[in-house]
């Protein structure tokens, strides 16, 4: 089941630590759309640590959610 999604609603892209036990950090905070574009085009060695959070509703995505939402038909396209 697709979950509906604010495109344009508030997100933060945060990175898990490499040995699994560091805290997250944040890498950047925008809208939903421009999150998942910036952690499409982050180092793909990476990208499984990704995950974001959107702020209403409260929601936690992890990378593979993400992947999801970026080849949905409804996923903006920056040009």
């Amino acid at each position: 089941m697709a979950i509906n999604i604010n495109w344009w609603g508030v997100a933060v892209l945060s990175l898990r630590g490499a040995d699994g036990w560091s805290p997250a950090h944040e890498v950047s905070r925008g809208n939903v759309a421009e999150m998942i574009s910036l952690a499409l085009s982050w180092p793909e060695d990476e990208q499984s640590r990704l995950f974001l959070t959107i702020e209403q509703p409260s929601r936690r995505l992890s990378w593979t959610k993400i992947q999801e939402l970026a080849t949905r038909p409804d996923f903006p396209v920056f040009i």
